[in-house]
């Protein structure tokens, strides 16, 4: 193995003086031979699975549905140096316990059945710009990832004024978080226009309008990893035969650039006004049969990843970033944080007892410099910031933990999702709470080795933290970091 790695890195060190990720062609370059691929007008597709969870304030996370399916698309370079990006995508949702497409979901929060749109997005495109740089970092392995991260705001499709049961307000609120994996080397050393990868995914945002919550508070938490996926070989049966027999289009990327861009919230009002067009209700509940089967589909977590994880003490290295979603506020980024996170896993009562140990440290977001107090834009005050060595125990739910195997990529990919609720008082507005998303990416190759590297994405939303002194400001914090094992050997 030393030899094997020394050799790799004989290899990065001749290619270093020509491949640059920090010269803004290459960088671009390199995001889309991970994310697509450099053959102009070639269609990718991107095959997401997944999990949606819901919340409402002063609870834990409920888990809703999975979430599976796959974005079709192309790119081809404008004259400009760009790239232009045409693509449209086709999700469904599935019952957690019979793992059936769903057309009708009984949504817990409100105990009433809700019609289920699939996600049908025509187009969704885009324009992947030179110039910037996307932010990128080289882990040990001969791994890359690159991130992508957004704070979206706009005005809402639905108008609370008319579509009130559907319509959490004026504005629609999510964030976005991805990261794209790749083997530097594929990306330094050969001209592949399209490189074997492995990306995470998530996504806090409003309630989706068909499970008709209104201006209920609360919100979603999805959870999930994507890949390339050979022509259709990953998808399907079920969701294969729907595409054949109604949605046909969604076998193909789009030909031509067209705005605006389709989202759940745009397609469901589409439908919604053409029903009241033709003097129909809103909502029709197909009659369907949602008996529960005696023995629900349980979640799995792959054996070897079991192996690499429990009884054993793991150590991982991340950094990462924090900053602010506020409702009709937008976002600031507060601060970057870096750090080692050493854990013990084991199996308990079904469920998985995690001993953390997490040690980080606090840097400024324009000078890297780290930092003992933090000057605190949204307050104008200064705060210090607390010792940052924290020892905690936390259980994760064996239902919440899922494992996949990615097929081309020779890798299994973990998901793990954990929730807090704390209220301080009669009132939800002293509630102290987090969602994380745990996102594990776990190569073959190394699977067997005493040390198996892993590495992925850790995605955490919550309530200000108390050192922060944010009084009753509006608003969550949101951390994501990317991660790598530490292996001695290595």
């Amino acid at each position: 193995m030393y030899l094997l790695g020394l050799a790799v890195l004989v290899v990065l060190v001749k290619v270093s003086l020509q491949f640059d990720l920090n010269d803004p062609k290459t960088n671009l370059e390199s995001i889309i031979r991970t994310s697509s691929s450099l053959t102009p007008h070639a269609e990718v597709i991107n095959y997401i699975n997944g999990t949606v969870y819901g919340r409402k304030p002063g609870q834990a996370i409920t888990k809703l549905f999975y979430l599976e399916g796959y974005n079709i698309g192309q790119k081809y370079p404008t004259k400009d140096g760009d790239y232009m990006s045409l693509s449209r995508e086709f999700l469904i949702y599935r019952d957690i316990h019979t793992g059936h497409i769903l057309n009708v979901f009984q949504n817990p929060f409100s105990d009433v059945p809700n019609e289920v749109f699939n996600i049908a997005n025509d187009p969704v495109n885009g324009m992947f710009q030179q110039g910037g740089i996307v932010p990128f970092k080289i882990f040990p392995n001969d791994v890359v990832v690159f991130n992508l991260d957004f704070v979206l705001e706009y005005p809402n499709a639905l108008d609370p004024d008319k579509y009130s049961r559907y319509s959490a307000g004026k504005y629609y609120n999510a964030v976005e978080l991805f990261s794209y994996f790749a083997n530097y080397s594929d990306l330094a050393t050969t001209k592949q226009p399209n490189v074997v990868a492995v990306d995470t995914w998530s996504r806090h945002s409003q309630f989706l309008p068909w499970l008709e919550m209104g201006s209920t508070p609360g919100s979603l938490f999805y959870s999930s990893l994507s890949w390339k996926c050979p022509y259709f070989s990953c998808v399907r049966d079920d969701i294969m035969e729907l595409i054949n027999s109604t949605y046909p289009k969604y076998t193909r990327a789009p030909k031509k650039f067209e705005e605006p861009n389709e989202t759940s919230w745009t397609q469901f009002k589409k439908v919604i006004d053409q029903r009241r067009a033709q003097g129909k209700p809103d909502i029709q509940i197909p009659l369907v049969n949602v008996t529960r089967p005696n023995q629900p589909i349980q979640p799995h977590v792959d054996m070897r990843i079991q192996q690499v994880l429990m009884n054993k003490t793991v150590t991982l290295h991340y950094n990462g970033s924090s900053f602010t979603q506020i409702y009709s506020e937008g976002s600031l980024d507060l601060f970057n944080i870096e750090g080692y996170l050493t854990f013990d896993m084991i199996p308990k009562n079904g469920n998985y007892f995690v001993s953390v140990l997490d040690k980080r440290i606090y840097r400024n977001i324009t000078s890297g410099k780290v930092m003992t107090s933090f000057n605190n834009p949204l307050t104008n005050t200064t705060v210090q910031i607390p010792n940052a060595s924290v020892q905690r125990n936390l259980t994760i739910l064996s239902d919440d933990a899922l494992s996949m195997q990615v097929p081309g990529a020779n890798t299994l990919g973990l998901l793990m999702t954990h929730s807090e609720s704390i209220t301080f008082g009669p009132s939800v507005e002293n509630e102290r709470w987090s969602v994380t998303n745990i996102q594990g990416i776990f190569p073959e190759r190394f699977i067997n080795e005493k040390q198996a590297f892993f590495y992925g994405t850790i995605s955490q939303f919550s309530s200000w933290p108390l050192w922060m002194k944010m009084n009753n400001t509006p608003g969550n914090l949101v951390t994501k970091v990317t991660f790598g094992r530490v292996c001695s050997h290595h």
